[in-house]
């Protein structure tokens, strides 16, 4: 009696503890979503409580990865329901985002939770940015040209503060 009492308490405590884990079933990696449109989002969980619902865009690594902010979040009142629908349609801070993302990338994913709890969607395509893929790959090169010269010029400041201290001894 005392082992079956003491079982139930450590499961009771544990569940207690347990990640709030929402497992995104749509979107999926064959969805594709269009800025000015609403969509449904999908997800199977024991949890139940509120949590907010992140969507992200990252372009390199798994969406665990990402050290990005959001560029959406919703809160979802009752995750237990399983659904909630997401809003892209044109808000004004949505049109200044999409100034900033692709036509067309499948580099978007939705994120459920804090970093202890969290849940991750599968990259996923949204249509509707701005950018075509020569400014992203302008912005790529510009990237690397900035970095290329700031290194640059590093080396030189490191060069001249030797060739000084080598002078005056």
């Amino acid at each position: 009696m005392k082992s079956v009492i003491f079982v139930l308490l450590v499961t009771l405590i544990s569940s207690c503890f347990a990640e709030k884990v929402m497992n995104i079933t749509n979107p999926n990696m064959q969805t594709v979503w269009q800025f000015g449109q609403i969509y449904e989002v999908d997800w199977v969980t024991e949890a139940t409580g509120s949590e907010t619902l992140a969507l992200y865009y990252f372009e390199n690594g798994k969406p665990e990865e990402c050290q990005n902010k959001p560029f959406m979040s919703i809160n979802v009142p009752h995750v237990e329901l399983g659904k909630v629908f997401f809003d892209l349609t044109a808000t004004q801070e949505l049109q200044e985002v999409m100034k900033e993302l692709p036509v067309q990338s499948n580099n978007y994913f939705l994120h459920f939770g804090t970093s202890k709890d969290s849940s991750y969607s599968t990259r996923f395509t949204i249509s509707g940015g701005k950018l075509t893929e020569q400014d992203v790959a302008n912005a790529k090169n510009s990237k690397s040209a900035a970095s290329t010269y700031a290194f640059t010029a590093v080396i030189a400041i490191i060069v001249g503060i030797m060739t000084t201290i080598v002078n005056v001894l």
